[in-house]
């Protein structure tokens, strides 16, 4: 029986360098001119012709060995790319345009594109669309409409834009729609897509045909203070705030979430730096809601439900609440001169067979500046403590 398992693990080994077992020599060539190089407003117009050609491959077959050979050859698998493509550029002060058209040429299979860039002061719009023979070689030599994709964005000042994102598939009907619009750290997204009508609970509606519908509206906030200096500029403070509510309208009892992203610094010049970051999610914002969980969960307070995620004398209030810390970092940089003393704790939560548990993690490292690859670290966490020597490797863990 041992002589059997070590020729099937023989097997299946010479099997997998076979499988991993290739050579491919391929060359590329692409020739891009430039004729209106001497004129400054077209100067980026051009015309490229690219053809790429496999010159030999070689593959083994995984069951047998026999090695499948191959030289240059004038189809789809010895010419992997083979384009010819222009683009007419005008460019002067802040107006730009730029209109490009490409095609794939045989052997390979046909296919055109093209786009058409735009700018003019704050105002900019893309719009490309491509085009392709049937797939499975039906209808050779006949171009389908594959996809068109159009964009248009407006500044508005420094700190203030509006997009526009549009797609369409083949039909061609609307596929996807995405408007975004953005002032002084404030997001908003709706995002609309071709699919069923879904219940509350994300389950399809039955007799209703897809259309276009909305699948998510998000609303984002971000602040950054900023290095905030003090007493000479010896201490620096900053501090981040990022928060991002998105649901989708129609099942918004299984797509919600509300997520919350601070991040608080502290410096001392050369004496002590320390770090703060943390990340909570909440996904059951339905809570917060009167009569829209049909499942009949009652009513919570958001307040006092955020205050609960805060108990930490109680288990079960910080159990019970819709608010949970994703991850937190604490960390602190000590300046010894020559050497730095880091201390840092971490902590997530993970899935522990059928339920969850916060998962901590604490360090302590000690860096020579001078060298820095010289340092010692010790670590403990739910798995045992591990212990690195001076010099940076580590001989020696208790697992």
């Amino acid at each position: 029986r041992q002589a059997d398992a070590s020729e099937t693990v023989l097997a299946d080994r010479l099997k997998s360098d076979r499988e991993r077992t290739s050579s491919l020599l391929r060359l590329d060539n692409t020739l891009t001119l430039r004729p209106l190089a001497s004129v400054p407003t077209l100067s980026e117009s051009n015309v490229s012709y690219g053809l790429g050609l496999t010159l030999h491959r070689l593959r083994l077959d995984a069951d047998t060995g026999a090695s499948d050979e191959r030289g240059p050859t004038w189809d789809r698998d010895g010419v992997p790319s083979h384009r010819a493509a222009a683009a007419a550029v005008f460019a002067d002060g802040d107006f730009r345009i730029r209109l490009d058209a490409g095609v794939d040429l045989p052997p390979r299979p046909l296919a055109a594109d093209g786009g058409i860039e735009t700018a003019a002061g704050p105002f900019s719009m893309t719009l490309s669309g491509r085009m392709a023979e049937q797939e499975g070689g039906a209808d050779p030599g006949t171009l389908q409409l594959k996809s068109i994709e159009g964009r248009a964005a407006l500044r508005i000042g420094a700190d203030a834009s509006v997009s526009q994102s549009i797609s369409l598939d083949e039909q061609p009907e609307i596929d996807r729609l995405t408007t975004e619009a953005n002032a002084y750290g404030l997001t908003g997204t709706v995002r609309a897509a071709r699919r069923q009508p879904l219940d509350p609970f994300g389950e399809a509606l039955p007799g209703i045909s897809p259309s276009l519908r909305a699948t998510e509206v998000a609303l984002g906030y971000r602040l950054d203070t900023g290095a905030l200096t003090y007493w000479k500029n010896r201490i620096r403070l900053d501090a981040g705030v990022r928060t991002r509510l998105a649901f989708d309208p129609e099942a918004y009892v299984r797509d919600n979430s509300l997520t919350f992203d601070l991040r608080l610094g502290l410096e001392i010049y050369r004496f002590l730096e320390l770090s703060f970051e943390s990340r909570s999610v909440n996904r059951r914002l339905y809570r917060y809601l009167p009569g829209t969980d049909e499942r009949g969960a009652p009513w919570v307070n958001p307040i006092v439900d955020l205050a609960r995620s805060f108990n930490f004398f109680n288990d079960d209030d910080r159990r019970d609440s819709a608010f949970k810390l994703e991850s937190l970092r604490v960390a602190a940089l000590h300046r010894l001169g020559d050497w730095n003393l880091t201390l840092a704790y971490q902590g997530r939560p993970e899935q522990q067979e059928d339920k969850i548990e916060w998962t901590p993690a604490l360090s302590i490292e000690v860096r020579w500046v001078p060298v820095p690859e010289l340092y010692g670290s010790f670590r403990v966490d739910r798995d045992g403590i591990e212990i690195g020597d001076i010099a940076g490797g580590i001989d020696s863990a208790d697992r």
